[in-house]
């Protein structure tokens, strides 16, 4: 059945256009509210990850997670932000301070040796290594 024919059947039943003006404005604010729900989620996310990313970025955990190579930007969206609070807190609460600022300080060590006195050591291992894999996959050609 064309639209053309549906419509004119449509006018010769008002009950019907006027069920489908009234579902039409039942569903709009409706729609309009979703939609409104949605940007003020995805503000908020944004927000939240910038808050996230500005005390990344002022800690010892940035200067670590830029020494063995991996991108705030990938790191803060690829992140749990539990995951991200706690290395945050491992790295304020770190017993080896003088070792991490002697690796930090030291640019002819490897960004890839293996710190076991860190205690984020495992989960940048692990980030850069999916950094890694996901750089692969996009570019083919390297």
């Amino acid at each position: 059945m064309e639209s053309s024919q549906f419509i004119g059947e449509a006018i010769g039943h008002p009950g019907l256009v006027l069920l489908l003006v009234m579902g039409g404005s039942l569903i709009s604010p409706a729609l309009y509210r979703s939609l409104v729900s949605v940007r003020e989620l995805l503000f908020s996310r944004h927000c939240f990850r910038s808050g996230l990313g500005k005390r990344v970025s002022h800690s010892r955990l940035y200067k670590m997670l830029t020494r063995k190579g991996v991108d705030l930007q990938y790191y803060l969206f690829s992140q749990p932000p539990a995951d991200i609070e706690q290395q945050l807190r491992n790295c304020k609460r770190c017993d080896h301070i003088d070792r991490c600022d002697g690796y930090l300080a030291n640019k002819k060590m490897g960004s890839n040796i293996d710190l076991p006195f860190c205690r984020n050591n495992d989960p940048i291992y692990k980030i850069k290594n999916r950094q890694e894999k996901l750089y692969v996959l996009r570019n083919p050609a390297l």
